[in-house]
């Protein structure tokens, strides 16, 4: 738990500084830009010069926001197979949301994000000489994403291929039992161009934890009783993972405009 605990932490550390550092040299450079524009200006043509400037709109920064939201489809093969025993249906396609900061570099043909989503499947039940409660499935995951822009020439679209790497923790809320620690996603994404900095997103992620783990609950002291018992009379264990298909946004961020007298 621990050593989840400093890798969390790690991987947020490390995606900042890769966003905020280059911020900063962004910033940096339009400042000088800025100036050399300043100067430049002071020539002959100072009077047209300036009037354009001042209504020349900046271009987006680099940085961006992400929103999507969409539908979600759990992968719990052993819950599965337990739930087809009892007779009763396995949990099914539900909701999914995620958001991320990002920032693009390399004239925009790559791109890194700190990634976080959620999602929930629809109740079953749950029943065996054990156990019996309802329940759903909830998930929640942080990742460190990296992905490579397929269409860089295109002014008017951009297609993605990514993967990502990070923590995240599975709930089977009702009956006390989760599942956590490290998994891999792949990514895939098209923008379209609404406008200067808004683009409409569609995506697809998939998800999987790295290993196996048994359904147990930290919130409760260790006992026979601690998890999701199988009809077998052992705990389950499980390795999870997740389809999402989700349509958002992405707003670019705009620098303020020159101030002019």
């Amino acid at each position: 738990m621990r050593d989840t605990k400093l890798l969390r932490g790690g991987a947020w550390a490390a995606g900042l500084a890769l966003l905020l550092f280059p911020a900063a040299a962004y910033a940096a450079a339009d400042g000088g830009a800025a100036g050399g524009g300043g100067a430049a200006a002071g020539g002959g043509a100072a009077g047209v010069d300036g009037a354009a400037a001042g209504d020349a709109r900046p271009a987006p920064s680099d940085i961006y926001f992400r929103l999507a939201a969409g539908a979600g489809h759990p992968f719990a093969a052993n819950l599965r197979h337990e739930l087809s025993t009892q007779g009763t249906s396995a949990p099914s396609t539900g909701y999914t949301a995620g958001v991320s900061l990002g920032r693009s570099f390399g004239e925009r043909r790559w791109s890194s994000e700190l990634w976080f989503e959620v999602s929930r499947s629809r109740y079953f039940d749950y029943y065996n000489e054990y156990e019996d409660f309802v329940a759903y499935i909830s998930d929640y995951a942080f990742m460190l994403v990296g992905k490579r822009n397929l269409l860089p020439a295109s002014e008017r679209s951009a297609a993605y291929v990514g993967a990502g790497l990070g923590y995240g923790h599975t709930s089977i809320t009702g009956g006390a039992g989760k599942v956590d620690g490290i998994r891999a996603m792949l990514l895939l994404q098209h923008e379209s161009r609404l406008r200067d900095n808004i683009s409409l997103l569609i995506e697809g992620s998939y998800i999987s934890a790295l290993r196996e783990k048994r359904y147990d609950s930290p919130y409760l002291a260790a006992s026979d009783d601690d998890g999701i018992i199988g009809g077998d009379g052992a705990p389950l264990s499980e390795r999870f993972a997740s389809l999402s298909l989700r349509l958002g946004v992405v707003v670019r961020l705009v620098p303020p405009s020159p101030y002019s007298r």
